[in-house]
């Protein structure tokens, strides 16, 4: 990869790339930042972000966003299990409306809003912790495929 691809990043791409990796912080986002010394890669945990210079933190130093890029799943890798553990996550607020009182008048179209906003956080956080690129980050080119599982993609991909 040449520095140009790297810096020549359209602004849309670099605000996914800020918004995804910002809701990422807290589940330990493993990331490469490219050095310009030696034109590699490098890993390391992201420790914060800063939308507004458009810049990441990687230990005490800030660089560029253009030059990160988070190692992610790719939605293909999802197993079995983790689509039936991903569906419960999903659903579990559904379960809640089992609860209601429903002689209050706090049903149907006032309370459905809650469940619904409710049942995609839930499905995001979810997938934020497995690492899943839920945005296309990789077809992006803005990530890479988790080392893990880059293996089933290139089979996937045969």
């Amino acid at each position: 990869m040449q520095k140009e691809e790297i810096e020549n990043i359209p602004k849309e791409d670099v605000q996914l790339l800020l918004q995804d990796l910002s809701e990422r912080l807290c589940y330990n986002q493993k990331v490469a930042v490219y050095m310009y010394v030696g034109n590699k890669w490098f890993e390391s945990t992201l420790k914060s972000v800063n939308p507004s210079e458009e810049k990441i933190k990687i230990g005490t130093v800030e660089y560029d966003v253009r030059r990160c890029r988070p190692y992610l799943r790719p939605m293909s890798s999802m197993t079995h299990e983790e689509r039936e553990e991903w569906h419960d996550e999903v659903n579990t607020p559904m379960l809640d409306l089992e609860q209601l009182d429903y002689d209050s008048g706090e049903i149907g179209y006032k309370m459905a809003p809650k469940f619904f906003a409710k049942a995609q956080k839930n499905g995001l956080v979810w997938l934020r912790k497995k690492h899943f690129d839920y945005n296309n980050l990789i077809g992006l080119g803005l990530a890479f495929p988790d080392k893990e599982y880059a293996h089933e993609l290139k089979t996937k991909n045969k």
